[in-house]
């Protein structure tokens, strides 16, 4: 068994690997907060698309979980090859890269949040 917090790197390895012969040819900017099933089917339909994924972990204005937990669920993920976090304004040194395809999830990561705090709060009311 693979320890998968390994494909957690600093910022500027993941910008060598990427500058790297054979680098993933998609980066995905996300925040993670939380993994949810939804966030895997979109995980897996860009590693359908591209391979393995570099993937960039940011933060809300207000995250649930610490950036270092959501780093680690996205690394727990197959289609993962490897996983940074970083300010979002620090990964205008990833976006610039020659040939790689860049998909913000970030917008989509808190629509994705808040539908579950509102499906949790409805079942709380029940």
């Amino acid at each position: 068994m693979v320890d998968t917090r390994t494909k957690i790197i600093a910022l500027d390895e993941m910008r060598e690997r990427l500058l790297a012969p054979a680098p993933p040819r998609a980066l995905v900017i996300g925040h993670f907060d939380p993994v949810v099933y939804t966030n895997v089917e979109r995980m897996l339909e860009l590693a359908a698309e591209y391979g393995p994924l570099a993937v960039c972990v940011t933060s809300p204005a207000d995250p649930l979980l610490p950036a270092r937990a959501r780093a680690e669920l996205a690394a727990a993920l197959d289609c993962t090859e490897f996983v940074t976090v970083a300010d979002h304004a620090e990964t205008a040194i990833l976006t610039g890269i020659p040939g790689l395809t860049v998909v913000d999830e970030t917008h989509d990561d808190l629509r994705r949040r808040d539908a579950l705090m509102a499906l949790v709060r409805e079942r709380q009311k029940a």
